[in-house]
């Protein structure tokens, strides 16, 4: 064997189907594998070395490669081929499938929720109220891992997760998604409901995919031919065509055709990214935060490069994108971040924005192979299994548990509870972070088994509760959860707010829930993600139009028309408060205003998507959702420790109202989470309403029979109360009743009625849309009753 050619002899080894020991026994008995091989600067120190090269030259990667960027990547790896075709691989398997002892899987996080494929099955767990879980309509959150059934039975090779849709791709080439499609995001335009289960993208047949990226609202679709397609909601241009028109199915990114071939695709809130086959990487949409990388905020309407990139020369091989940031990873494993610093979520040992990408200098000697970034937190998994994080600790996402006197991390730290894994793929939501390793399992909870293994998957930094059958949760607490957890601020959700952990534990305790599973004993209990029932809280804000004037576009002639007729406010009153006769409470102010919501009985779990009500001052403030920064804005405002959400609301208002310079945006856009509010002012008379721009909590709004504003959190109430005279309530907007409706996001845009059509066709209400090409001539900067009523440029 040691006189045959090196190919023949390559030959025979991948074609043999040999095992370790005969692997073995040949490179200790063989002077070909144990002898240098070639000539410089192409000579490798034994036949194995020539192989790892042979398979590297074939890679995808590696052969897009220029020749100075391959010498760079052989010196990276001490001028070992070997460790280069494992960079290579492992960069590969970051976003596809990752190749384990258990088989092959992958991993993605969503906001409330996890979705696993082990082989080619898929799974998901968490909590969904639009179908992303896509196990029907019934299901609104699985505590363990399901399957979730498909209309075929092709293998699933890739999947991706967003707020509230989730997409996947079959080893065919097909895509299915399912989840909320208000948006068209899921493409399919025949409807704008929720879809529960997996359903075909028929747009997309005949046209094979190998990669789906779901942002907020929309998605990206990438096909096997370096395509790029999109469909969703367009406000920012993030669709890439050159407009803000909504696509309700997917449509190819022309500009992308004409100047390169993509092989991986990233989506953020608002924006998206591409990488091309040559290394360049192209941003579109949403300016804010500098996240497009270009120096500067602008929105992107088709894909433009990164110039900063390319100008160095830099073979960009991933990306990801994070709500505030993005991340990307060169063909050498150097890492660069751009974006919103806040929190140190960009590594650089501070907290200062970056305009343009940046080398991570404080990972020099280590080969990143895959960048994870969400909101405020990057992850960096390198070659050796290790991962770093930085960024915001909140909600113990981050994988540190001791969070010492600040709650965050600026520079790049490794997780030492993942030490003794090798750690192959991560991925990382707005308040979790799921990781797994080579035999798939750093710890096993609530996960069902497939031919007598466990699909293990890690939690990282949540307290998990393990119970056997028939055991009480509340003796599970008693003995197997630290006491100090309980009352230790930190570890709570909102220490000064009833949604704590120690009132949420112990109202499990009270429903004694135990394990179904005969064979699998574990549940895990998230401190921070309290998501596992649907909560039947509502509420519903109604306001005299002589009060309130809202958007005449808002008022859709088609309801006078339609068979079913709008309500007077009195009747929609009684209906909400007859559905939930015991625990409704309602505020009546004459004809001027009501106010109602329905509180949650004693035996409900407590939620992060709390509706609080709070009043003084002639102030009331209906809440809903949480605030990540809510104890920072109440020392802001000096506010008691036991204030909440509501409360801290009411005092913005009244700061804004009487006595501070700052413009009314600026004051909204502080408030970091997700959250709606509407408040009544019922000494000056005014409505002041505003909605999140993330998506978690969903508004309504329309107008009554009387003319009234009718809003609410429930859109059956809404369509009940409005017939065809309603819309969504903008994300990202305020709307006053003496100024009119503004984006706190772009204030210096003004916002366009756009006519909104339904899922039978009928035109009704109006969507309201930022309009990037007109500018208002000024804000406000003083909040002064006298301001609020001057407040009238932002008029739709």
């Amino acid at each position: 064997m040691d006189d045959l050619p090196l190919h023949l002899i390559l030959e025979i080894l991948s074609s043999g189907r040999l095992s370790a020991l005969d692997l073995v026994c040949l490179e200790l008995t063989s002077r070909n594998f144990g002898a240098n091989h070639g000539l410089f600067p192409k000579k490798f120190r034994s036949l194995v070395d020539f192989a790892a090269f042979r398979l590297c030259e074939s890679h995808p990667i590696y052969s897009s490669l220029q020749i100075n960027p391959k010498n760079e990547l052989f010196d990276r790896c001490n001028g070992n081929w070997k460790r280069v075709l494992r960079f290579l691989q492992s960069v590969e398997q970051s976003c596809d499938m990752a190749q384990t002892s258990a088989g092959n899987m992958q991993i993605k996080s969503g906001r409330y929720h996890t979705l696993l494929i082990s082989d080619s099955d898929v799974y998901s767990c968490g909590s969904s109220l639009c179908g992303v879980l896509g196990h029907g309509p019934e299901t609104t959150q699985c505590v363990a891992f399901s399957r979730i059934n498909f209309p075929c039975s092709t293998p699933v090779i890739q999947v991706s997760a967003s707020h509230n849709h989730a997409a996947f791709v079959t080893q065919s080439g097909e895509v299915f998604t399912c989840g909320d499609n208000s948006s068209f995001c899921c493409g399919h335009r025949d409807t704008g409901r929720p879809i529960f289960r997996p359903r075909l993208v028929e747009a997309l047949k005949g046209i094979p995919c190998k990669q789906v990226a779901a942002g907020l609202s929309f998605t990206v679709f990438l096909t096997r031919q370096g395509h790029v397609y999109t469909c969703g909601i367009n406000t920012h241009g993030q669709l890439g065509h050159g407009d803000t028109l909504d696509r309700p199915e997917p449509k190819n990114v022309e500009r992308l055709d004409s100047v390169a071939s993509v092989v991986q695709i990233a989506a953020g809130p608002s924006y998206a990214l591409s990488v091309a086959d040559d290394g360049t990487l192209f941003s579109f949409g949403s300016g804010t935060n500098f996240c497009l990388g270009h120096g500067e905020q602008h929105n992107e309407l088709v894909p433009r490069a990164i110039q900063s990139f390319k100008r160095k020369g830099i073979h960009v091989v991933r990306v990801s994108a994070g709500d505030e940031h993005a991340v990307a990873l060169d063909s050498n494993g150097y890492v660069y971040t751009w974006g919103k610093g806040y929190c140190g979520a960009l590594g650089h040992g501070d907290e200062i924005d970056k305009t343009t990408p940046e080398l991570l200098s404080s990972l020099p000697s280590c080969l990143a192979v895959q960048v994870c970034a969400s909101k405020r937190k990057t992850f960096v998994l390198v070659d050796d299994g290790s991962v770093y994080g930085f960024g915001w600790m909140g909600f113990g996402s981050l994988g540190f548990p001791d969070r010492g006197v600040s709650d965050k991390i600026v520079k790049p730290r490794v997780l030492d509870s993942l030490r003794p894994y090798h750690i192959s793929q991560i991925s990382t939501g707005l308040y979790h972070t799921v990781v797994g390793d080579g035999g798939w399992g750093v710890e096993i909870i609530s996960c069902p088994q497939k031919n007598g293994k466990h699909i293990g998957l890690s939690l990282v930094n949540h307290i998990n509760v393990r119970l056997s059958v028939g055991e009480s949760l509340s003796n599970v607490i008693n003995h197997h959860v630290d006491p100090k957890l309980l009352v230790n601020k930190d570890n709570c959700y909102h220490p000064s707010t009833p949604y704590s952990l120690y009132k949420f534990c112990f109202a499990l305790a009270e429903k004694k829930y135990i394990a179904q599973n005969s064979k699998i004993s574990s549940l895990s209990v998230r401190s921070r993600e309290i998501q596992f029932l649907s909560l039947e809280e509502k509420m519903l804000a109604i306001f005299h139009k002589a009060f309130a004037h809202p958007p005449e576009e808002l008022n859709s002639p088609a309801s006078h028309r339609s068979s079913k007729k709008p309500k007077l406010p009195d009747e929609t009153l009684q209906e909400f408060i007859s559905s939930h006769p015991t625990n409704t409470s309602s505020m009546s102010f004459g004809d001027a205003a009501v106010l109602a919501y329905v509180q949650p009985d004693h035996h409900s779990l407590f939620h992060q998507n709390q509706r609080l009500f709070c009043g003084y001052d002639d102030i009331y403030c209906l809440f809903m959702g949480s605030l990540n920064n809510l104890c920072a804005q109440i020392k802001q405002y000096g506010l008691a420790r036991t204030a909440n959400e509501a409360m801290l609301v009411i005092e913005a208002y009244r700061t804004l109202r009487d006595r501070c310079p700052y413009p009314a945006d600026q004051v909204i856009k502080d408030l970091d989470g997700s959250f709606a509010f509407v408040v009544y002012d019922s000494k000056v008379g005014t409505v002041f309403t505003a909605l999140g721009s993330d998506g978690g909590v969903k508004l309504y709004w329309g107008i009554a029979a009387d003319g009234s504003v009718v809003i609410s959190d429930d859109i059956e109430v809404i369509k009940a109360s409005c017939a065809k005279s309603f819309a969504p309530f903008p994300a990202g907007c305020i709307f006053h009743s003496e100024g009119g409706l503004m984006s706190f996001e772009h204030p210096m845009n003004k916002l366009r009625a756009m006519p909104r059509v339904d899922s039978e066709g009928v035109m009704c209400g109006a969507n309201f849309k930022i309009d990037h090409l007109a500018r208002v001539d000024s804000i406000p900067r003083v909040g002064s009753a006298a301001n609020w009523a001057e407040w009238n440029f932002h008029e739709p």
